[in-house]
């Protein structure tokens, strides 16, 4: 069969990309030929570019100057960080994208995974119609798979539009426990809650599929710091000390706090996962951070200072839940993580995610 997948194929964020590259793999071992459909708005372009004329238009006259500075100080590694995900994207996106004004006609149109149904457009804080099936994309069967909404927020006007749209999907896959029990409370059936496609690649496909580099550097920890407050530093740095350490911090952004220790603003999404695959520990506030330090197993601590209902979902379900903690929280948990009992269970979720993902394709 013929599959269209719509996501984030282009967005310049290692989960966005790396859930995109697996997405398409699951289904190609499905045995399906498999394309992303290349939908990316002049916003969402824009959002990726040195200079987001988007964003500098509503912001007020104090952001754009801040914003302004920001370019002038960062200028640098903010070009770096754009090159580098640029390359990324022409090796592993860009040869398997079909062009919408071709007007290809698809067995199948796969939505998700990521936030694909959060509020987004032009900054208007509104749905993204093609993203819900709303589009002149031609095909067979609409099915989304491991879609999320991020923070839900909605209303009665949302409802109509969610519940009108969805109807007319074939079958509905869902990423959070919390977005499937929304669209039950709508009336929507057979809503079903799936892995993020990231976890239904192993690790040695991982390395084997994006050439992963060993990392030679002296051992370390790792903090990949996405959302700012999630975690103290200080209890990290002291970890890290504890241990006798390194501590490394990954930033998902060029900004300017400084945490005075070893900072990475720039790297590519291959040294995003070489950096979780070789780390000795690590401390996420970031989903995907959280997931491949479980494809890599790692002993890692999470903390989200916001939307952490993601994280939550797969950690009850790998019986982990006792590796998140609140904002700023305190690292108590001592014992290491048995990652036969792990194992065991995700073996068993990434089963029923691709039996899911497999008879929606049929």
């Amino acid at each position: 069969m013929n599959i269209g997948i719509l996501t984030f194929h282009k967005a310049h964020n290692y989960g966005a990309l790396l859930q995109s590259i697996a997405l398409r793999q699951a289904i190609i071992r499905l045995g399906h030929n498999v394309s992303y459909i290349d939908y990316w708005p002049e916003f969402h372009d824009s959002e990726y570019k040195f200079f987001n004329k988007f964003l500098f238009r509503r912001i007020s006259l104090l952001g754009k100057i801040n914003y302004l500075r920001k370019l002038a100080i960062g200028g640098t590694k903010i070009k770096r960080r754009i090159h580098v995900f640029k390359e990324f994207i022409d090796e592993y996106i860009e040869p398997f994208c079909t062009n919408i004004s071709s007007k290809s006609e698809f067995d199948a149109i796969v939505y998700g995974s990521d936030q694909i149904w959060r509020k987004q457009c032009e900054g208007k804080y509104e749905f993204d119609k093609t993203f819900f099936g709303q589009n002149e994309f031609k095909t067979i069967r609409n099915v989304s798979y491991a879609a999320s909404m991020g923070i839900i927020s909605c209303n009665e006007e949302d409802k109509l539009f969610i519940t009108t749209s969805l109807k007319k999907f074939n079958k509905i896959g869902v990423r959070e426990k919390d977005l499937k029990e929304l669209l039950e409370s709508y009336g929507l059936q057979g809503i079903k809650q799936c892995l993020d496609p990231t976890l239904l690649i192993s690790k040695e496909q991982w390395i084997d599929l994006l050439k992963i580099p060993f990392d030679n550097r002296k051992p370390y920890v790792l903090f990949y710091d996405l959302i700012q407050g999630s975690f103290d530093i200080n209890f990290v740095k002291q970890f890290a000390d504890e241990k006798g350490l390194q501590l490394i911090v990954l930033k998902a952004s060029v900004n300017n706090y400084n945490y005075g220790v070893k900072t990475i603003e720039d790297a590519s999404p291959k040294e995003f996962i070489s950096l979780i695959a070789n780390a000795e520990y690590v401390f996420t506030s970031s989903f995907h951070g959280l997931a491949f330090s479980i494809i890599f197993e790692k002993q890692f601590y999470a903390a989200y200072k916001n939307n952490g209902s993601r994280a939550l979902t797969l950690l009850e379900a790998l019986g982990l839940e006792n590796r998140l903690f609140g904002n700023n929280g305190n690292i108590s948990v001592k014992e290491n993580i048995d990652y036969n009992i792990v194992r065991k269970k995700l073996i068993e979720l990434k089963k029923d995610s691709t039996d899911f993902l497999s008879a929606a394709l049929k």
